[in-house]
């Protein structure tokens, strides 16, 4: 499994850009009806996949665009989660 370490610039780069995707493109009824669950967000191919747990939110999604890392938060509040991508 390849590990990927990201520096603090580019680590702000990716939550800025997956924070701004989660309040601008998904709709405020996607977030009720999937309140509490989490959201996994590829910013940079445009898409997000909910599920009940991080890992459920990450297999949702499938694979990132370009190797990016996914961004995953909880709907509905502000804690934060990044994930390496698999092997």
């Amino acid at each position: 499994m390849e590990t990927r370490t990201l520096k603090r610039d580019e680590m702000r780069s990716v939550t800025d850009a997956a924070e701004r995707f989660y309040s601008e493109r998904i709709a405020e009824a996607e977030k009720s009806a999937h309140r509490g669950e989490f959201v996994a967000i590829d910013p940079s191919g445009g898409r997000y996949a909910f599920g009940r747990t991080p890992p459920d939110a990450l297999h949702a999604l499938g694979p990132a665009s370009g190797g990016a890392l996914p961004y995953i938060r909880p709907v509905g509040f502000t804690f934060r989660l990044h994930a390496a991508p698999r092997a």
